[in-house]
């Protein structure tokens, strides 16, 4: 005979599943009634979308007469956390000559918590529909997993480009620039600030002769330019904080070791490079690295940066770094005229909040790739600048640059290019590169989420003399200690009462019973909150379960982690999940026994 206690509890839990099925269908049905909705349109040749926050809708005719610039945006996006700052300084000093419109894509948590963040409150603010999961327009122009992506309008309202990927600031107002011929009152040359005239005359090319364009006979080096001479200065790869340099703009304890060492990940430089058309070694879906500048094309496939992470080289006169971070999936290029110098990037072998820090060779300074800024060297405060760079499936470029240059496998390193080393990060479960909190101490090789004991203040009260032979084990602190201050044995001497182990002040004493009875309850509650976390990161809770008012938990500038790869979109919480927690650890149908107790 059941109990009624667990009778009542699996009806509890049915009733739960059966109003998460019906809230499920219930969404579905307002997502598919929004879709087919009247004046709503997912074409992104004349698309339609509903107002984020209240009733009516936004279509693209209305901004006809102006270039539009549409931005995708959620709120897990931490690349979207990094572009949308430039945005919205662009988008205020092109008020009335650019229209920029916000579009809320494959969201999972508060649609307006990214314009909320960033104080956005000008832009027309949409929601995407359709698709499967509210991605209609998003699907429509490529997306695919790709967030953010910014699509681009000429006043005719005809779409002139998709950009997947990240933006930096100085990228929008190049890209502006380059399709539609507007200059933001503040914008800077693409070659950076000004440069003495000494630098353009450095800047010779070496490998005279160009290779002919019909010319089939195998990987080649292109033109180079030279670079400025190491300088002797403290290096920030060895003390971000030694003597002699700025202060660092991050604290040093958060740029951790990735395992390499410096340049144990080897960028590239004066690499070879082969005509696109006869290229047999890249397959059509395999994403190439697109970079375009004063006219010249080249590609730089994922499968070869994956092991390299920088490649140094020189497009269109221009000399470049073309970085991508494995980790981040993030793919950036950066003038390599650096405050009257030209400078060779390589790979410092450490992380900062999992996104990778590169070092210029010249000064030995450190540089995110996603800060493009030095964060601790001889330039902290320096920028980059930066060029767009779009990720593209290899038969699309093929197709658009037949006679372009491609980077070769030919590289001179031993690696199985077209192999995934990170296959292991990629998984779910896998342990982030998280930097450990000042003053935290390490974890425990035999427990990795227990931290050390600290040592309590009695133990430094009375410290050990130099001459003093160390203690044996099991014998207490003051054995062989009289009242006298004499050591050893003496006649007359007061017995040494041994003290007891130093305990926190904070919590009673417990015996040795109760005291491993609560350690064990502390290192369960422990392992369960780890379980809770792991299992809410993979399955986000349903739309109707979340609170409009809770902030996701990346609140600083500079996120604490980084999603790394999101091979697939955040799918609702399973119902055998939910009936699991419903019904206890252990459990996953009503018939199951309960665990014993006791």
């Amino acid at each position: 005979m059941p109990k009624p206690a667990t009778i009542g509890l699996v009806a509890v839990v049915a009733a739960v599943v059966a109003l998460v099925g019906f809230f499920a269908a219930r969404s579905q049905f307002d997502s598919a009634r929004q879709a087919r909705a009247p004046g709503v349109s997912t074409d992104p040749s004349a698309w339609s979308l509903p107002v984020l926050n209240g009733a009516g809708a936004v279509a693209l005719a209305q901004f006809r007469g102006h270039p539009t610039v549409v931005n995708f945006f959620a709120s897990w996006c931490t690349a979207c956390d990094f572009e949308l700052p430039g945005f919205a300084t662009v988008s205020q000093e092109l008020r009335g000559r650019v229209s920029f419109v916000g579009v809320n894509a494959l969201e999972t948590g508060d649609p307006h918590y990214m314009p909320r963040r960033h104080h956005i409150t000008w832009w027309p603010l949409v929601r995407d529909v359709g698709g499967a999961h509210d991605s209609g327009l998003h699907d429509a122009l490529g997306g695919g997993n790709a967030m953010p992506i910014t699509a681009f309008y000429d006043a005719t309202g005809r779409l002139v480009d998709v950009n997947r990927g990240a933006l930096p600031e100085t990228a929008l107002r190049q890209m502006i620039q380059h399709l539609f011929g507007i200059t933001s009152r503040l914008h800077q040359p693409p070659s950076g600030p000004a440069q003495p005239a000494a630098l353009d005359r450095a800047l010779v090319l070496r490998v005279a002769q160009r290779p002919q364009r019909g010319d089939r006979s195998g990987p080649h080096r292109l033109p180079q330019a030279a670079v400025s001479p190491e300088e002797n200065v403290p290096s920030a790869l060895d003390n971000p904080r030694a003597k002699g340099l700025p202060k660092p703009l991050v604290d040093p304890t958060r740029i951790i070791d990735g395992g390499p060492p410096p340049d144990g990940i080897p960028a590239l430089a004066d690499a070879k490079f082969e005509r696109a058309d006869t290229v047999d070694w890249l397959i059509g879906e395999e994403p190439v690295l697109s970079l375009t500048l004063n006219g010249e094309t080249r590609a730089y496939p994922v499968q070869i940066l994956i092991f390299h992470e920088i490649v140094n080289d020189t497009v269109g006169g221009v000399p470049v770094a073309v970085t991508y971070c494995p980790l981040c999936n993030s793919a950036i290029a950066f003038d390599r005229r650096v405050a009257g110098r030209v400078v060779t990037f390589g790979t410092s072998g450490k992380l900062l909040y999992s996104n990778l820090v590169m070092y210029d060779r010249q000064t030995r300074s450190l540089w995110p790739q996603l800060a493009g800024q030095a964060v601790a060297g001889v330039l902290t405060g320096t920028r980059l600048t930066a060029y767009p760079v779009q990720t593209v499936a290899w038969q699309d470029w093929l197709t658009a640059n037949p006679h372009a240059w491609v980077l070769s496998q030919q590289t001179g390193y031993d690696r199985s290019y077209g192999f995934n080393p990170y296959s292991c990060y990629d998984q779910p479960d896998s342990q982030l590169f998280r930097p450990r909190p000042p003053g935290r101490p390490a974890a425990t090789p035999e427990d990795p989420h227990r931290r050390p004991r600290r040592h309590h203040r009695a133990d430094r009260r009375h410290p050990r003399h130099p001459d003093q032979p160390p203690r044996r084990p099991g014998t207490p602190r003051t054995a062989g200690r009289s009242g006298l201050g004499i050591t050893g044995p003496t006649l007359g001497a007061r017995p040494a009462r041994p003290r007891s182990r130093p305990h926190h002040r904070r919590h009673r004493r417990l015996q040795p019973p109760l005291a491993r009875a609560a350690d064990a309850l502390h290192r369960t509650r422990q392992r369960l909150r780890r379980r809770r976390d792991q299992i809410a990161l993979e399955h986000p809770r349903p739309r109707h379960l979340r609170t409009s008012h809770r902030r996701p938990p990346a609140t600083r500038s500079l996120p604490g982690h980084i999603l790394v790869r999101l091979g697939r979109l955040p799918t609702p919480h399973p119902h055998h999940q939910l009936t699991a927690r419903w019904l206890g650890p252990g459990r996953r149908n009503a018939s199951d026994p309960a665990p014993a107790r006791g």
